[in-house]
């Protein structure tokens, strides 16, 4: 309570991170309303919502009408039409979303993805989103419904395992596409990172492979060599420390990308 009181204390708070509260939870979103005309970042970590008092207390953020960031990490959300109205939140320039934390509830319903993508389509331009993916269909539709609803200006864009038909599909709708990040699951990925480059969008910066679950993306030197030239794009960053596959041999073609990244 005391927390509360001190957020309705300030005059222009811009920036709240709530992080591992358990129950009361609404006590503290309802003196974010206090905060309602100048609040542009919320951040909620680790915090229980099962409570029906809790949860319900969700429904007022969009009350913040000027909220433009909302990131939402291992939190306890039972996945039903209670959080339905975050969907009406249309400012939103930057959503992140992970329940890598919480194996007890499934992903929200597709019903509020659809609706928050199709709600921000004019304003989102950051997306972040992580779940444990297990095979191609396991939130397909979420993927499918950014390319959809949400496309036409994302800039960056951080998703989970992807597969390779869905990178194509990434790629061929979000073309203002800056910095892309994703994981590879088991894969010998020669051909397809070969011929990739073609596809890659020309505005892409900044790209980053990591491994999935199971091991990761399996490629030469060489068919590095082939994405670097035939990407149409002028990247800065291209990461792929996270990769598994890397050696020796791809080690000593650093100059070779160095030279294909300038």
């Amino acid at each position: 309570m005391s927390l509360g009181t001190l957020i309705e204390k300030q005059t222009r708070l811009e920036s709240v991170c709530l992080y591992g509260y358990k129950r009361l939870i609404s006590y503290l979103i309802g003196s974010l309303l206090s905060q309602s005309m100048s609040l542009n970042i919320l951040e909620l970590m680790y915090t229980d919502f099962r409570e029906a008092q809790d949860y319900q207390s969700l429904a007022l953020l969009p009350s913040c009408k000027n909220l433009k960031s909302l990131k939402i990490h291992n939190c306890f959300i039972p996945p039903d039409e209670r959080i339905m109205p975050l969907t009406s939140l249309q400012q939103l320039e930057e959503f992140d979303f992970c329940n890598e934390w919480n194996p007890l509830y499934p992903l929200i319903q597709q019903k509020f993805w659809d609706e928050l993508f199709l709600n921000n389509a004019n304003t989102l331009r950051k997306l972040s989103l992580w779940w444990v993916r297990s095979d191609s269909k396991d939130g397909a539709k979420i993927i499918e419904s950014i390319t959809k609803r949400c496309s036409k200006n994302i800039s960056i864009l951080h998703l989970p395992i992807l597969f390779t038909h869905e990178i194509l599909t990434l790629f061929d709708h979000c073309r203002q596409l800056k910095e892309f990040s994703f994981s590879g699951d088991d894969l010998d990925a020669n051909e397809f990172l070969s011929q990739l480059g073609a596809f890659t969008p020309t505005t892409l910066r900044s790209l980053t492979i990591k491994d999935g679950h199971s091991g990761g993306w399996n490629f030469t030197e060489k068919s590095l060599y082939s994405f670097l030239s035939s990407c149409q794009a002028k990247l800065q960053i291209m990461d792929l420390t996270s990769c598994s596959c890397m050696t020796d041999r791809h080690s000593e073609s650093q100059m070779i990308i160095a030279f294909f990244l300038k």
